[in-house]
């Protein structure tokens, strides 16, 4: 089997989930969100299948930094990634994911609320501008908390979107979001 999506299956058991990850070597495309696995079904996967590209991982309760680190140490082949709303993830786990994955080409990073931009550093070709692009988003944020009476706020992802095209990322990553905006790299 190369191709498994139980996303969303409130009835598979962590048990069902830990057997099919020992059997299936050659799954390349795994759809695992809001599925209930255990930290052994993550470690099994980490250790058994070594040839997926496509991971979808989010909102799994037991998903920890050290279980993205396992899984990316052990696929290498990983081209998209799936790990939002893993409320325990940080930029520890975040930096193994992009540090041990160099095929990435999509990330989805929704609703990770301990990350910050420090495991992206490294990939960003053009830091000065990001730094910049960076203060202007939160600068624009603080300003829409503090509008007074009648005034409408400009919305600060607007005002950074065309910006945001002309980014040089270094690396395979074409996609990442974060920060709720999804970047295209062009």
């Amino acid at each position: 089997m190369k191709v498994l999506d139980i996303s969303w299956c409130e009835d598979v058991t962590d048990q069902g989930m830990a057997i099919m990850a020992k059997s299936c070597h050659s799954l390349q495309h795994l759809g695992l969100r809001q599925c209930a696995a255990s930290k052994l079904t993550l470690s099994t996967l980490a250790d058994k299948c070594h040839l997926v590209s496509w991971l979808n991982i989010a909102g799994i309760d037991n998903l920890t930094d050290s279980e993205l680190g396992r899984l990316a140490e052990n696929m290498p082949l990983l081209r998209e990634i799936d790990a939002s709303w893993n409320s325990s993830l940080s930029d520890t786990g975040i930096s193994a994911l992009l540090r041990c994955c160099n095929k990435l080409k999509k990330v989805v990073l929704c609703g990770l609320k301990l990350i910050t931009s420090q495991p992206f550093l490294g990939i960003i070709g053009d830091l000065k501008r990001w730094q910049l692009l960076e203060e202007l988003w939160w600068y624009g944020k603080r300003r829409q908390t503090s509008s007074s009476q009648g005034k409408v706020a400009l919305k600060t992802c607007d005002s950074v979107s065309s910006e945001l095209q002309e980014w040089q990322f270094s690396g395979q990553l074409r996609n990442i979001s974060y920060l709720d905006i999804n970047f295209d790299i062009v």
